[in-house]
């Protein structure tokens, strides 16, 4: 169900009422060219149905051959690299343009360079709109956004790559700056106080969120002002790995499903055919939007519950369509009815055969044992809430490691001990000669993310056996066996709502929220962008708080958008949103511009950092 105060339905506003609704009106007849990168921001928020309404006839990709239509007028919507700005200035520099006039519409603002390079090509006299629309990022459910920002960890964790990294920076700074004047948010910026990473995109952030204000001085924002708080994904390296049992993340890790929902699988009917299908889970689809954030065995007492339910309020319909005499009258009726009734019907039986392919799956291939490995790993107790010594979940590790076939699910298992526990070198051993080579090193590259694949200390232990306990003691009551973790960004989350964020962990940047407990005031007092906003009177009833992960969010994390929705509104976000794979592929990215010396076995490397 879309909410009015949602980022999902502020940026469908955004596009559709601020950008289409003027360019339409006069010119009712347009085609629409993306590239790459923006076609990726307007399909989270708007359909071709919702384009082909408000007069977009022909939608194209400016990197393909497209033909020519010089009576067509243009609406370019696209990302402002020096690429795309040559790119659209060819369409215009033959005898006869590619379309009759353009319209220019870029996701962020321009630099001096592509303003000046524009203005002397031959575009120019065809150009009849140019707008900055400043919306950098993908929508991922109501109130889920990616700055679709891949390979990311190298430029913000090696040392060597410190410009690099204030470039990327600065980067994500301007896009979070857009994101919120298009909430009408002018958020208390807060960040983690041992992450230089995150205190450096906190600062550029209070800076371009104060240049978006300026530059446009009737912009208002909202009076009730929510909290933005930045984290490092160096705070919880353990639950983007893990199994999660939630729908939308066991659908994004098992099947593969793909960043705009696009699922491929295999259907086998009554007769045992095999045919291949495929289906696509977005905000469309009112099954998906209500049991995406439930675990799936939830979700599928749910679906059969609300099947149950549907049938009965059309069970007139269903016993029209039964019967052989009908009127003309009584026909038009029972089609009209079947329509809709046709359609939950198929969305239904796609839901139930994705929950029913997961639950066999993670029984099929034994994801129940790695699961139960993985809760003790995280948590330190088996699920009577006993404690498990190391020495003990190191053997069944191992164990498990030998039973996976699949080269990387193996990884996955390694990663998320050696994250998990500091291990002597013997256990250390045991666990990294399961491992293919090229493995090894990924392994390695955790130093650059803060943990120490190896110690020497004399016996094995948690690497944080406090928090691990402070975990139990807020854990609800274990109801099932591959479930009881829950993610450390959930306790964050409750802090911010509450105003109890530990000083000790966080710190504000010009301004702080009143009233807020263990922080004696704003480190510094922010200075008004203009001299009297005309600030908005809040209309959501609901406090407002946004977290961004510099490094990346995972999908078990968006699921806890759920758990607040009757008390707050939680936006979630980061410069991407990892399925496991991704994160592996991420941290995978991380190289040195030197690289390894391929003459050593990885296995005789000191991981230690």
């Amino acid at each position: 169900m879309e909410s009015e105060n949602s980022l999902y339905s502020c940026l469908r506003d955004r596009i559709l009422n601020d950008l289409l609704e003027d360019i339409c009106r006069r010119a009712p007849y347009l085609a629409m060219i993306v590239d790459k990168t923006s076609i990726s921001f307007l399909s989270g928020a708007v359909t071709v149905l919702d384009l082909t309404e408000r007069g977009i006839s022909v939608i194209e990709q400016l990197e393909k051959t497209r033909m020519p239509m010089p009576d067509i007028e243009a609406l370019y919507f696209v990302t402002p690299t020096d690429k795309v700005v040559k790119h659209i200035a060819e369409d215009f520099s033959s005898r006869v343009a590619t379309y009759r006039t353009a319209h220019l519409c870029f996701t962020s603002s321009l630099s001096d360079w592509q303003l000046t390079y524009l203005a002397a090509s031959p575009i120019m006299p065809f150009i009849r709109t140019l707008k900055e629309v400043n919306c950098e990022f993908r929508v991922c459910g109501l109130d889920a956004f990616s700055l679709e920002e891949n390979h990311f960890m190298g430029p913000l964790y090696l040392s060597e790559s410190l410009i690099d990294r204030q470039t990327a920076i600065l980067a994500l700074a301007k896009k979070l700056a857009n994101l919120c004047a298009m909430l009408k948010e002018f958020p208390y910026v807060c960040y983690q106080s041992l992450s230089p990473q995150a205190e450096e995109l906190a600062i550029e952030l209070e800076q371009q969120i104060g240049i978006v204000y300026r530059k446009i001085p009737d912009l208002q924002f909202n009076e009730n002002r929510s909290t933005l708080v930045i984290l490092d994904r160096k705070f919880d390296l353990s639950t983007p790995l893990y199994h999660d049992v939630h729908y939308e993340p066991m659908t994004r890790d098992i099947l593969g499903v793909s960043m705009d929902g696009r699922v491929k699988y295999e259907s086998v009917d009554n007769e045992n055919t095999v045919s291949n299908k495929d289906a696509t889970l977005n905000e469309l689809d009112n099954i998906w939007t209500k049991l995406r954030y439930d675990e799936v065995d939830d979700a599928q007492g749910t679906l059969v519950d609300d099947l149950n339910e549907f049938r009965n309020r059309n069970r007139d319909v269903e016993a029209a369509a039964n019967q052989e005499a009908l009127n003309i009258k009584q026909v038009a009726r029972v089609v009209g009815g079947l329509s809709e009734y046709n359609e939950y019907m198929a969305r239904f039986a796609v839901h139930r055969y994705l929950i029913d392919l997961l639950l066999k799956r993670f029984v099929d291939d034994g994801l129940n044992d790695v699961s139960e490995i993985e809760q003790i790993l995280l948590t330190g107790v088996d699920s009577n809430r006993n404690w498990i010594k190391p020495g003990k979940i190191v053997p069944r590790v191992v164990q498990k490691m030998r039973q996976i076939t699949d080269e990387e699910d193996r990884l996955r298992l390694a990663l998320l001990t050696v994250i998990c526990l500091e291990l002597k070198e013997k256990h250390r051993k045991m666990v990294t000669d399961l491992l293919q080579t090229k493995h090894i090193f990924l392994i390695s590259k955790l130093g650059y993310l803060g943990i120490q694949p190896q110690t020497s200390n004399r016996k094995t232990l948690y690497r944080d056996e406090e928090n691990l306990r402070e975990i139990v003691k807020k854990m609800k009551p274990i109801e099932k066996v591959y479930n009881y973790y829950q993610p450390k960004l959930r306790n964050i989350i409750r802090a911010a709502l509450d105003n109890q964020l530990d000083p000790s962990n966080f710190i504000f940047g010009k301004a702080a929220p009143p009233n807020l407990q263990g922080f004696e005031g704003p480190i510094s007092v922010g200075t008004s962008l203009r001299k009297k906003p005309a600030q908005l009177k809040s209309a959501r009833g609901r406090k407002r708080i946004i977290i961004f992960i510099l490094g990346g969010l995972s999908y078990a994390e968006v699921c806890l958008i759920k758990e607040f929705q009757n008390d707050a509104q939680v936006i979630l976000g980061g410069n991407k949103i990892m399925a496991p794979l991704d994160f592996m592929e991420e941290i995978s990215s991380i190289e040195r511009k030197s690289g390894y010396d391929n003459g050593v076995d990885p296995r005789d490397v000191n991981l230690q950092v």
